[in-house]
């Protein structure tokens, strides 16, 4: 199914002609843009709350996603040969301080990806909901995807 996935998006990348691939997922969301991400070598990633494991039984996907459906060989970045071979331009991990399963699945990350995780204060798992509550999601996207930074990023992170 990813494989088909990336041919579908790749395919729309090519014919609309975008110079610069973003991929943006919060939880079970952040791990789809760290797989479909590093799979299509896209030019940036911005993944929030990522499961590295997914379905970990500490986890959130795991209330939504049957066990029998998820795929043993791909659930865990461990096992990605993208996660060793391509890197993005550009890689942003993002976590709420405040939830204890997001602390493994930030450690995993830097330890597979070679990435700083970024902690932000006050803030749950749900970093998307955080930021657009607080600021603005879009202009945290477009600031990370420009410039690699964002005032707001950096006044809460720990």
């Amino acid at each position: 199914m990813p494989g088909m996935l990336c041919r579908v998006i790749n395919d729309f990348i090519h014919r609309m002609g975008f110079r610069k691939v973003v991929m943006f997922g919060g939880s079970k969301g952040g791990f789809g843009a760290l797989d479909i991400g590093l799979r299509i070598r896209s030019d940036i990633i911005i993944s929030t709350g990522a499961e590295t494991v997914f379905g970990h039984p500490e986890g959130y996907a795991v209330n939504y996603v049957a066990p029998r459906r998820i795929d043993r060989a791909t659930n865990n970045i461990a096992n990605w040969p993208a996660a060793r071979q391509s890197r993005p331009r550009t890689l942003h991990l993002l976590f709420g301080v405040n939830t204890k399963i997001d602390h493994l699945f930030a450690a995993q990350a830097k330890h597979l990806l070679g990435v700083e995780p970024v902690f932000l204060a006050d803030c749950e798992h749900s970093v998307p909901q955080f930021v657009a509550k607080h600021y603005s999601l879009s202009k945290m996207i477009a600031n990370l995807a420009c410039s690699g930074q964002d005032a707001f990023l950096q006044a809460h992170r720990i």
